[in-house]
């Protein structure tokens, strides 16, 4: 029983790409006391104060190449011996 909780963990880790050594850190954070569930719902909190928003998500993972040089870019690789990538998007192709 003990090997399948530590066993979801581990794979929901993996999963959603948590940082195991905040997600361990975290989890010290619960105090083994008389009231668990007040325990509990602090470490809750905690973990939420943690993740970001999905504006912060949307932010960090949002393009930042603009599409007219992607398909340069393209291009610029199928045929690489023939062109150079400063002739495709210039120094600036970056947001």
């Amino acid at each position: 029983m003990c090997s399948d909780l530590i066993e979801s963990l581990l794979d929901t880790m993996h999963q959603s790409g948590a940082d195991f050594t905040n997600t361990f850190r975290c989890l010290s954070r619960l105090r083994l006391s008389q009231n668990m569930s007040e325990s509990v719902a602090d470490v809750k909190h905690y973990i939420m104060q943690q993740c970001a928003t999905l504006e912060e998500l949307q932010n960090a993972f949002a393009p930042r190449m603009d599409p007219q040089c992607v398909h340069t870019s393209v291009v610029c690789f199928d045929n690489y011996d023939n062109v150079a990538m400063d002739d495709c998007c210039g120094s600036d192709h970056v947001n």
